[in-house]
């Protein structure tokens, strides 16, 4: 197991020290086998993340799937933005946790007088991301939600068919049939209304939902204002959410840049930061 662990370590100071864009060309051009699989086993392991927000951070992960989490690198445009938009004793709103990594690195940001709210509608996947809370004891400023956030409130069609952490609503792309679960579904704006707990700054990786998510807070945009860093997925979603943020005077950059763009220009995939007009001076200096 030494053996093995210092492997592992080899392995990450290797990874860590290539060049960010050459990674991402890697993980853009894999679509099956990678070099990882011959490191990394088919199996979970408590470990401690390497490097980026979380270092240090401990998480139970199958490092077959979550390579990412562990070297610390995953989405490193959005962890590059963090920092310089968050703050301490904020509220802030992470839509789509999953097992956590961003809901741990936002925790530290905030800190113990600040809030983040976990989305995650997955149970088995929710029960992962409040072990890893408890793990590195950050329990007690993190409020951990069972609903998939949409426009309407009722129940919704959840597929589990991605893979052990992604789940999506089941009429969206990509889904295999007969995966799906039946998870509790709130707009943003009615579940504000009953906790009362307005978000400064939203995350939110939704899964081709956003559209659907954005309809859901049209009085927490017009009211609250919230910065939203939000990924976008498919033409549709994006259409969709361009739609909303218009109504709302919002502004749109893209990340890591976060030069600002115009709403008419063609967006694709990938990360983005959304903002209303009376944020751009305090952006732009930032």
């Amino acid at each position: 197991m030494k053996f093995y662990l210092r492997l592992l370590d080899f392995v990450v100071c290797l990874w860590t020290k290539i060049p960010f864009s050459i990674r991402q060309f890697y993980h853009s051009i894999n679509t099956g086998f990678s070099f990882g699989t011959l490191f990394f086993p088919n199996r979970t392991e408590l470990v401690t993340i390497k490097s980026g927000l979380n270092k240090g951070v401990k998480m139970r992960l199958n490092l077959n799937i979550y390579r990412d989490y562990y070297f610390g690198t995953y989405e490193k445009d959005v962890q590059s933005v963090l920092t310089k938009i968050i703050q301490k004793n904020m509220t802030v709103y992470n839509i789509g946790a999953n097992l956590g990594f961003f809901t741990l690195a936002l925790s530290q940001i905030v800190g113990s007088k600040g809030l983040v709210v976990a989305f995650e509608p997955n149970h088995s996947v929710r029960e992962r991301l409040i072990e890893h809370l408890h793990l590195n004891g950050v329990e007690h400023f993190v409020q951990v939600e069972e609903f998939a956030l949409s426009d309407f409130d009722g129940k919704a069609e959840f597929s589990l068919s991605l893979n052990e952490g992604r789940g999506r609503f089941e009429d969206l792309p990509d889904v295999k049939p007969g995966h799906a679960i039946q998870v509790p579904c709130k707009s943003l704006d009615t579940y504000i209304s009953e906790k009362g707990s307005s978000p400064d700054v939203i995350l939110m990786d939704v899964e081709h939902a956003e559209g659907r998510v954005l309809r859901g807070m049209t009085k927490t945009l017009k009211d609250c204002r919230p910065i939203i860093i939000i990924e976008m997925h498919s033409p549709l979603s994006i259409e969709e959410s361009l739609e909303e943020l218009k109504k709302h005077d919002y502004f749109l950059a893209r990340i890591p840049e976060r030069k600002i763009i115009k709403l008419t220009d063609k967006i694709t995939r990938g990360h983005y930061l959304a903002f209303h007009g009376s944020y751009l001076k305090v952006l732009n200096s930032s």
